[in-house]
């Protein structure tokens, strides 16, 4: 929207874009306005012109819902590079944060905008923003000096500096206070990565650098990880004494309630001891304890095994691929390899994978469901087999097959793809290929070298049969007679 010329003076004479009035992002800085609290706010720019009839300048901040739409403050031009915004006390609905982003609008005349690259303007509460907290609120005052925040005697809470009382602001805070501490055991080597979260944990990280004991030992507190007030996450150094027990300290303040246990883990065994050698199995170790702390690694033959699930007596993992014979398990806690009970079974080997011979019947109606017998070798090292078909490229869905020992198991078959619809009007036969599906292992995928071709029939049909007056529901009732049952299909019988 233009502004008539006969509105401005001054420097009406330059014309073009170049001479536009703009705001100076950068130039005007930081915007805070603290929630009930009325504020001249300064903006630099460029190219403001000086309107005739009154300033005609208004600033206009866009707060959204939390104030049910926009504040407008009358603003006054002090030169071409600068203005005033009034801004009044008004009372924001600020989240729970206690701060928001808002926009910063300015427009001159007859609602003309002026140009700016994205001011904003920051609305807040200090009480609000230190959740209660004294340490958080000292915080504010070393570290973001342009919040004006103090925490204060009267009450005491963290406050606008001009809201504080004549007595001022409070030297010191109350002593820290602890929430929760994770986790509350550690290994005896050290490494593990304990935090501790609560109120007054000091207010920058140099109050804390040195100052978190955990069971008489120096925890070192990480400066990128400390939130001011909130949060300590350190790393623990080694036991001085084996196992033990003992207690958090932080800023010299002993917590009783919160008692940390350095324990020693062990690998006591290892199940199962065998596994086929293309890997994808579930290895389990077992120990008391076998996991504490906060970090984890387990490797076979230096290889990674991908961790399932882990508890204080039992970790899972899936096995990597390997080379026949006896592996090398390694198990990490917090950096450090724990060590491995000389007495129990902790010994893995990697056997060849599963070979199929023989499959039999090799006969099904479409419908599936058949139990087929699966004879081979190393079948008893899989962890959950299962059996599917191929159609023209197409795999069916999985059916289980049991284990019954080394060389022996029982699957069943698979229902008949719906894709295939010759069966449905005829009395055709389809033949499948049969594939497995055990651990990592291809080669069961597509069988070779022996017969695999599952021959699929129609479903047989089964009719009613003829009802007496005394049969109910449906049901004929024999009474010793002879039953004959005739089929619509010849291929009941499947042998």
């Amino acid at each position: 929207m233009s502004v008539p010329s006969d509105q401005i003076y001054g420097d009406r004479i330059r014309r073009g874009p170049t001479f536009c009035p703009k705001i100076d992002k950068d130039r005007t800085g930081d915007v805070y306005i603290h929630n009930n609290t009325s504020k001249e706010v300064v903006i630099i720019g460029s190219y403001f012109p000086e309107i005739k009839n009154g300033n005609g300048y208004k600033c206009i901040i866009g707060t959204g819902a939390h104030s049910n739409g926009n504040i407008e403050a009358v603003a006054t031009r002090v030169s071409g590079t600068e203005l005033k915004c009034h801004v009044p006390l008004i009372s924001y609905g600020l989240p729970d944060s206690g701060i928001i982003e808002a926009r910063l609008r300015v427009t001159w005349g007859s609602e003309a905008e002026i140009e700016n690259d994205g001011a904003i303007v920051q609305i807040y509460s200090c009480s609000k923003m230190a959740h209660g907290d004294c340490s958080l609120c000292k915080n504010f005052e070393q570290s973001r000096t342009s919040l004006n925040c103090q925490w204060c005697d009267n009450p005491l809470q963290c406050q606008y500096k001009d809201h504080c009382s004549a007595v001022g602001a409070v030297a010191r805070c109350p002593g820290p206070h602890i929430d929760s501490v994770t986790p509350r055991v550690g290994h005896v080597y050290g490494g593990t990565i304990v935090t501790i979260k609560g109120r007054n944990l000091g207010a920058v990280f140099v109050d804390v650098q040195n100052n978190v004991t955990i069971a008489g030992v120096a925890c070192v507190p990480n400066g990128d990880l400390y939130q001011p007030a909130r949060e300590i996450v350190c790393i623990l150094g080694p036991s001085d004494a084996g196992d033990k027990k003992g207690h958090v300290v932080v800023l010299k303040i002993s917590f009783k309630n919160f008692e940390f246990q350095y324990m020693n883990p062990i690998l006591q065994r290892v199940t199962p001891n065998k596994r086929a050698v293309s890997g994808g199995a579930i290895l389990t170790l077992h120990g008391d304890p076998i996991y504490l702390g906060t970090s984890l690694e387990v490797t076979v033959n230096d290889q990674m095994c991908n961790i399932s699930s882990k508890s204080t007596a039992q970790i899972k993992c899936r096995l990597p691929p390997g080379k026949l014979g006896k592996a090398k398990i390694s198990v990490k806690v917090d950096g450090n390899e724990i060590r491995q009970d000389m007495v129990g079974n902790t010994s893995l080997t990697y056997v060849a994978d599963p070979e199929i011979t023989k499959i039999q019947p090799l006969k099904s109606f479409k419908s599936g469901g058949r139990r087929l017998t699966v004879m081979g070798t190393n079948i008893n090292i899989i962890d959950h087999p299962k059996m599917f078909i191929w159609t023209n490229s197409v795999k069916s869905n999985l059916t289980n097959c049991q284990i019954k020992n080394e060389t022996l198991m029982f699957c069943q078959s698979p229902t008949l793809l719906p894709r295939v619809r010759g069966l449905r009007q005829s009395t055709t036969m389809v033949t499948a290929a049969i594939g497995f599906i055990i651990d990592n292992a291809v080669t069961v995928q597509n069988l070779t070298g022996i017969n695999s071709q599952l021959q699929y029939y129609p479903d047989p049909k089964v009719y009613k049969f003829y009802l007496n007056k005394e049969d109910k529901d449906n049901v004929k009732l024999f009474k010793s007679e002879i039953v004959i049952i005739n089929v619509k299909e010849q291929k009941l019988l499947l042998i």
